[in-house]
């Protein structure tokens, strides 16, 4: 190229390369770091200062003395970067029109840089070049007379040069802000069309949802009034229960697809609230466990090291995951398969703690081709019309969008014929609460416990657990090496005062453990036995010698309560034999005799809701509307009614309404009195709307009467207990 253009021509080339290196690197450096600070990436954020020092560098070696002396570049170089600037424009503007994406123009710092570079370039290019005209004829002409001619025709034709760069760099500039106002007004409706749509839709799903689960909330409360019936036929009795199932899979199917739809309207808000991780697994060990037992399979929940007995976090959400996950291991694993879940914190930092949740299974598996789509929105292994196992394909999806929505990680390893695991991990706040105990019961330093269970994973997080307040204790995993060793401490005269045991062990279980040592500790010894969730029956471990029953994995908070409990009626009452006996929840037989006001506008769900509630002995007065409830309720004496069951969406005044209404009443048990919505609106929306009018629990239709009677008991309980 030397030769075609020569020496001058290649050193504006190298002047422009170098300017336009240096600003662009720049402008590619600030990016880096803004894009670092908001992802808060430390690597980029590395790479985005090194970025700019040495932009800044060169800035200060070659384009700032540039700029200050004009003479350090050729005239020429000045005219070519002007043309260069104009060139960025026209080239911007054409890559607006490709940007479907709308990737560009969202800063004005490359326009801001090319317009204020076509200025100075384009002054400097005409200072220098009207001095070189002059210089160059006042060389040859010699006389001033001669030289103003060319002088002015110079400076006309620098000076139209200038404007016409400057004149069109603005049109291009113009074009492109008029390009991009065309696009942020097109985003701005876009946007309100998005709404609409999506304020529209979720309309459609609340209104289909409740017009869906009404029927099906007399359906399946029929279907629990009619099997409780003890007059009907075997035959009839499956049929009930096979429609029982049907309505459930129903509402399964509905409440994924209602789910997902949120998830895609990008509805679904994460929630961050202290729960209980004792209670929340509880939950979860509950369900599956049922779900194990009636498919003969066996189930296992385990905790590996301390976890923390509270957390901030959604725990609706992260049930869900679970529940999810291990409901598909019972659907495909295949009796006597094996289910476990075992939990582990494998990292803590500055109060937020990370948890891992392993569940494994001995099912059918699934190939490895497949693994890779199955997190996929209605990807199925096997979608054919022969598929035994149904459902809709969208749990699995469901559960990767909530998991990822808390920053977490899914991943699963499967292999057909043998099994998948999955693991979850996510991170949650620790919650700063300790467990108290009364102040009645103390561990003194000769306190000892010893742990019984074939599982070291369990002995050894059931030591823990002791170990953190205090109670010094040792494990075994052989029940005769355990009774041996509680033989001769009781022998010596330093018994241990309590023994933690499992029921399941080989050679020798936990009942018989019990009965041996009974037969010479004199009931002296605390005896707690933890069991898998399987079904113990309780009077007869109790007339054995056990004091208390607990579920695994033990929590520290519940089993201090359940030491306490028992070591308190040990001391008080030595031959009651009621030790270990959990009263934190009140029976279902508390709620015998209780008055309860109705309101259901629907005739036929208040007739269904009625017979469940005189299935329990619990007599209710029906209104038609909230405004007629509000009106029954003034009517009555303080303390008539014990509950309110409302409806939300009624005509005249809707549930919501009707429980300011009563809340606002000047009278003793309007502000306590327990409030519990009943309605088919299931969004997380329609729970807070409920919980912000005055009501104290939300169920959805359709209605388990467990739930319904469980929360009726408890909240009854807290309002009679309430300090007036």
């Amino acid at each position: 190229l030397c030769p075609l253009l020569g020496r001058t021509a290649l050193s504006w080339i190298v002047d422009i390369t170098s300017i336009g290196a240096i600003i662009v690197y720049s402008v590619i450096s600030i990016s880096a770091l803004n894009m670092a600070f908001q992802q808060k990436n430390r690597l980029v954020l590395l790479t985005g200062f090194l970025g700019m020092a040495t932009s800044f560098w060169f800035a200060y070696d070659f384009l700032v003395p540039s700029v200050l002396n004009v003479a350090t570049m050729s005239t020429e170089t000045y005219l070519l970067l002007t043309c260069w600037s104009i060139l960025g424009f026209a080239y911007f503007r054409f890559l607006m029109k490709k940007d479907i994406q709308r990737n560009y123009g969202r800063s004005t710092i490359a326009w801001e840089i090319l317009l204020g570079l076509i200025l100075y370039t384009s002054s400097v290019w005409m200072y220098e070049f009207t001095k070189s005209s002059l210089e160059s004829a006042l060389a040859s002409a010699g006389r001033a007379a001669d030289v103003l001619p060319v002088f002015r025709t110079t400076l006309v034709g620098s000076c139209i040069a200038q404007v016409a760069s400057i004149a069109l760099a603005l049109i291009f500039l113009f074009s492109i802000f008029m390009h991009v106002q065309k696009r942020q007004a097109l985003a701005e409706r876009e946007k309100i069309l998005a709404e609409e749509k999506n304020r529209a839709k979720t309309s459609f799903l609340s209104n289909m949802s409740h017009e869906i689960r009404t029927p099906m909330n007399a359906i399946i409360g029929l279907d629990n009034i009619a099997l409780k019936d003890p007059d009907i036929s075997s035959r009839t009795r499956q049929y009930l229960e096979k429609i029982g199932a049907s309505a459930k899979h129903l509402l399964g199917l509905l409440n994924d697809i209602l789910d997902m739809s949120r998830i895609e309207s990008g509805r679904v808000v994460l929630k961050n609230e202290e729960f209980s991780f004792h209670e929340f697994l509880e939950q979860i060990n509950t369900i599956i466990a049922g779900q194990c037992r009636d498919k003969g399979l066996e189930y296992e929940c385990r905790i590996a090291g301390q976890i923390n007995d509270y957390y901030f976090g959604d725990e609706m959400k992260l049930k869900q995951v679970l529940i999810n996950i291990l409901g598909n291991s019972v659907k495909f694993t295949n009796p006597p398969g094996v289910i476990t879940l075992t939990i582990e914190q494998v990292a803590q930092f500055e109060g937020f703690c990370t948890l891992r949740f392993v569940m494994k299974d001995t099912g059918i598996g699934m190939d490895k081709e497949f693994i890779p789509r199955i997190f996929e929105a209605f990807s199925q292994e096997d979608s054919t019309t022969t598929n035994r196992y149904g459902g809709t394909g969208l749990g699995m999806s469901i559960t990767r969008n909530f998991v990822e929505m808390m920053n977490g990680e899914i991943t699963v390893e499967s292999e057909k014929g043998k099994g998948s695991v999955f693991t979850v991990v996510v991170t949650l706040k620790a919650a700063e609460r300790d467990v108290a105990l009364s102040d009645s019961i103390s561990f003194s330093e000769d306190f000892h416990a010893i742990v019984v269970d074939d599982d070291e994973i369990a002995c050894e997080h059931a030591c823990t657990v002791l170990m953190s307040t205090g109670i010094t204790a040792e494990s075994t995993t052989d029940p005769r090496d355990a009774l041996a060793r509680i033989r001769s401490a009781y022998e010596q005269g330093k018994p241990y005062q309590l023994i933690l045991t499992d029921y399941k062990m080989p050679g020798l279980n936990g009942q018989e453990l019990v009965r041996e040592v009974r037969t010479f500790d004199k009931g002296q010894t605390a005896i707690l036995m933890f069991t898998g969730y399987g079904d113990l029956p309780e009077e007869e471990m109790k007339t054995d010698g056990v004091d208390a029953i607990m579920n695994k994995p033990l929590f520290a908070e519940n089993l201090f309560r359940k030491i306490e409990s028992v070591l308190r009626s040990k001391t008080e009452v030595e031959t009651d034999g009621s030790a270990g006996e959990n009263n934190d929840a009140p029976p279902a037989e508390a709620l015998a005799g209780r008055r309860v006001l109705m309101a259901e506008d629907v005739e036929q769900n208040a007739e269904i809701l009625q017979d469940l509630l005189e299935l329990e002995d619990i007599e209710a007065e029906h209104a038609v509307n909230g405004e007629e409830a509000v009106k029954m309720f003034m009517e009555k004496p303080a303390g008539y009614y014990d509950a309110i069951l409302m409806d939300v969406r009624m005509p005249v005044m809707d549930g919501l309404a009707a429980t300011r209404a009563i809340r606002a009443l000047d009278r003793d048990d309007a502000g306590k009195i327990p409030i519990i919505a009943m309605t088919a609106n299931v969004f997380d929306e329609d729970v807070e709307r409920s919980l912000q009018a005055g009501m104290n629990a939300h169920l959805s239709k359709p209605i388990e009467p467990e739930t319904l009677y469980a929360a009726m008991a408890r909240l009854i309980s807290e309002a009679e207990n309430e300090p007036s």
